[in-house]
């Protein structure tokens, strides 16, 4: 695991060192208005980021994440996204994560459900905080803890973007084994809507506001990134503004922050054409994108609350 607070993080750039600016997010990470709201049960004391880290090393079960357990009394619980988002994985019984969903959310942002019983959203599909994505269960070989045997749960891991290692003041979990944007699980419960380190609390229609912010900046951002690669314009830029197949499949960016970060190595670099002037500006407005983060809510459906949230009549 890597501790982010402190000192700026030093990385080499074409060859040379230099010292790229730390992102502070804590002024971002403040409590929501209106967020003294009911929590999900946790599946128990070795549920949290920090547990799952520290456990299994090279296993795969050390997944940086949060695991939550069955409402009292259910035997069917409803899963959501903890942000409004895109479908970008929907799969059925892998091996240790067994049956999981993959919600992208913008700007890199990326959740996945595992040890799901039954999937309800598919590849593709567009899903709001309070939609039903699937039901919980104990798939794949990680939902088997020893001599507790089979556990129904859900377990939740965020994935933070490219540029994570230039925040400060998070925790992150290196994962270098991971393929493209699967490189930096985060804590999820830093970026609750309860503010820095709280639990994920229950999703509300006031959080709704909370994602149309965030895919503004997130669509303010597509521009942003193409209009600097297209000023760069030689073919390192132009290779880096191509989409992927699956993000023209989905029609969603969900690798814009692969472009942010290459442009900040090159404007670090010095390979680029802008004056000094220009490339202060970029910087701070890439900046500004950078620290811009998601509000999560807890993917788990209040009971009490049911009616409120949309299930689909179908499934996959």
């Amino acid at each position: 695991m890597r501790a982010l607070a402190g000192a700026a993080v030093s990385s080499s750039i074409g060859g040379c060192s230099t010292q790229a600016s730390r992102i502070d997010l804590a002024p971002r990470l403040t409590p929501a208005a209106g967020s003294r709201r009911a929590q999900p049960p946790l599946l128990g004391s070795g549920a949290t980021f920090l547990n799952h880290i520290n456990r299994g090393a090279g296993s795969g079960v050390n997944l940086g994440g949060v695991d939550y357990a069955p409402l009292p009394g259910e035997t069917e619980v409803e899963v959501c996204p903890v942000a409004a988002g895109v479908v970008i994985n929907s799969i059925e019984r892998s091996f240790s994560g067994g049956t999981f969903v993959t919600v992208a959310h913008g700007l890199g942002w990326k959740t996945e459900y595992y040890h799901l019983e039954r999937r309800l959203a598919g590849y593709r599909d567009r899903v709001a905080r309070r939609d039903v994505v699937a039901l919980m269960g104990s798939s794949g070989w990680g939902a088997a803890r020893g001599v507790m045997g089979v556990v129904v749960h859900t377990h939740l891991t965020l994935w933070g973007p490219a540029y994570t290692p230039l925040f400060g003041g998070v925790l992150a979990q290196d994962w270098p084994q991971g393929s493209r944007g699967y490189q930096h699980p985060l804590d999820p419960e830093q970026f609750s809507v309860g503010g820095r380190h709280s639990a994920l609390l229950y999703s509300r229609a006031e959080d709704a506001a909370l994602d149309e912010r965030f895919l503004a900046a997130h669509l303010e951002a597509v521009v942003l990134a193409d209009g600097v690669l297209d000023r760069i314009g030689d073919a390192e830029a132009i290779k880096s503004k191509e989409r992927t197949r699956a993000e023209r499949e989905v029609g969603f960016d969900f690798h814009l922050d692969q472009r942010l970060w290459s442009i900040w190595q090159r404007l670090a670099s010095g390979q680029h054409p802008f004056t000094p002037a220009e490339t202060e500006s970029y910087r701070a407005r890439l900046a500004t994108v950078m620290s811009t983060v998601p509000r999560l809510t807890a993917p788990i459906v209040e009971s009490a609350r049911r009616a409120e949230y949309r299930r689909p009549a179908g499934g996959h």
